[in-house]
């Protein structure tokens, strides 16, 4: 095992995990390179990172590599530095957004050009590693507060908490992305079934899905999808019918990392081009299934009354 480390609040609960931690490596016979070890420290480096007083900090020697590197001439270059820079884009606002420039080159059949656009987000990168960033360090029970905001170019969230120090919210994480989606579901306006639009989907390796709205006969999708959601919530909230929307976010996760047969995929995967990493909750997944098959056998049952008056 490498790279472990444990907290305390003060010197007498260090020493008194310390005890516990080398009383299991006693008893299960692994051996520690004391040489290697670090005991009762308020600043460490762990994973190019520096903790110290509750508050993070990018390794300087890391820092100090963007610093240095030098003007990328091709694309392998390119790839290298937003994979040094990205490893600490949870310290810069709206990353995916300066740094879109450089990843466009990254596409498929590509022509490298490093032109303004890609000279200017390479040295705003370097920039704002080079300011010293800091972020603190979640805790538990604190005052918590979440900021979203989205453009044609990218997404982007920041994660705050209130610290008892001062009564002010300080940044402990910032997320962003990119807006270049592999799959776009659109209904059949002019706007999205005209050449243009097909040819600009096509070059940019995007899987355009067209769907009918506004007429029952067509979709109805959404319409499907709220019945199971209003049934499975009535059941999980039984107990108690007021606290109903307690339930939300776990059928929501669970629905979200169910196959779909219309589309082919999960909601998530469809949405975020990867599969969700959840613990699926086998009560929900019954409900869910349940109420499906109760969907299914209605349908079923209609489309055979219907027949049978047609006769």
């Amino acid at each position: 095992m490498d790279d472990i480390v444990f907290l305390a609040k003060n010197e007498s609960e260090a020493i008194d995990r310390l005890k516990k931690v080398l009383k299991v490596s006693s008893d299960y016979g692994l051996e520690i390179n004391f040489g290697k070890c670090q005991f009762l420290h308020r600043k460490i480096e762990f994973l190019s990172h520096i903790i110290e007083n509750n508050k993070l900090y990018p390794s300087p020697s890391k820092t100090k590599t963007v610093v240095h590197y030098p003007e990328p001439k091709t694309t392998k270059e390119v790839q290298r530095f937003l994979g040094l820079t990205g490893y600490f884009r949870k310290f810069i606002p709206a990353y995916s957004v300066i740094a879109k420039p450089l990843s466009d080159l990254l596409r498929k059949d590509t022509p490298f050009n490093f032109d303004v656009k890609q000279k200017a987000s390479f040295d705003e990168l370097k920039r704002l590693l080079c300011q010293k960033p800091v972020l603190g360090i979640y805790r538990q029970n604190c005052e918590t507060e979440i900021y979203t905001d989205a453009s044609i170019d990218g997404l982007a969230a920041v994660l705050l908490q209130r610290s008892s120090d001062d009564n002010s919210l300080h940044p402990i994480y910032y997320m962003s992305r990119n807006t270049n989606p592999r799959f776009l579901i659109t209904d059949r306006g002019t706007t999205f079934t005209s050449d243009e639009f097909h040819a600009y989907c096509s070059e940019q390796n995007i899987s355009l899905h067209r769907i009918t709205t506004g007429l029952p006969r067509a979709n109805g999708q959404v319409e499907r999808i709220k019945r199971t959601i209003i049934s499975v919530l009535s059941k999980m909230s039984e107990d108690d019918p007021t606290k109903w929307f307690k339930h939300v976010s776990s059928l929501q996760e669970i629905l979200n990392s169910t196959f779909q047969r219309s589309i082919n995929t999960t909601p998530f995967e469809l949405l975020f081009g990867t599969q969700i990493n959840n613990k699926t909750d086998l009560r929900i997944q019954q409900l869910i299934d349940e109420q499906l098959q109760l969907e299914f056998n209605v349908k079923t049952e209609n489309s055979y009354v219907k027949r049978q008056k047609r006769k």
